[in-house]
């Protein structure tokens, strides 16, 4: 049982994730994707604790982890994207632009993370994407929670706030892929 409790961890929340993925493409919002969100941001955090603690680190752990992350990245934000489209204004340009590098970065890490596996290079995560992950997981709390913050805050400190998370998370993707390729391609100097 000991052995199998980080993959345990990281399988429920791949389950979360495709439960997750369900329930946005059936319209759900507010506290129960946030819900969803914290669930999932949970698991994230725990299994990785709960393999280096017990030394059970296994590549298999290590794959469904990064699954489930780019399979949430990608819904989330391609979700955040999609609704956007068709609309003006500066926020949603701006935003647009920062979704659409977010998820250009993404498909980068995942040709990274295959290259890496093939090549049987170390494909664990780093501190830049661990970083990433979380500020992801806050901005994709944040998608759900306008309806909550906006009267509260005002659309313009609401928009304000959000642009500059999403310009973090787009900086943040940018550094992880920059991680993997340090590790993957080291300087010669």
């Amino acid at each position: 049982m000991k052995n199998n409790l980080a993959n345990m961890v990281t399988g429920i929340g791949v389950i979360a994730t495709i439960l997750f993925m369900t329930l946005l493409f059936k319209g759900y919002s507010g506290l129960t994707m946030i819900f969803m969100v914290m669930v999932i941001g949970v698991t994230d955090l725990l299994d990785g604790k709960i393999a280096r603690s017990f030394k059970i680190v296994s590549t298999l752990g290590k794959s469904l982890d990064r699954a489930r992350d780019k399979v949430f990245a990608w819904t989330v934000f391609g979700f955040e994207l999609n609704r956007f489209w068709g609309e003006s204004g500066l926020v949603v340009v701006l935003s647009a632009a920062f979704l659409i590098a977010i998820l250009i970065f993404e498909a980068c890490l995942i040709s990274t993370w295959i290259y890496g596996a093939f090549r049987d290079l170390d494909v664990s995560a780093h501190i830049r994407g661990k970083r990433k992950m979380w500020l992801y997981f806050f901005v994709a709390g944040l998608f759900f929670a306008d309806v909550y913050f906006i009267p509260v805050i005002g659309k313009g400190a609401f928009d304000s706030i959000f642009l500059f998370l999403l310009f973090s998370s787009a900086v943040c993707a940018f550094l992880s892929l920059w991680g993997y390729i340090e590790r993957f391609f080291p300087s010669k100097t």
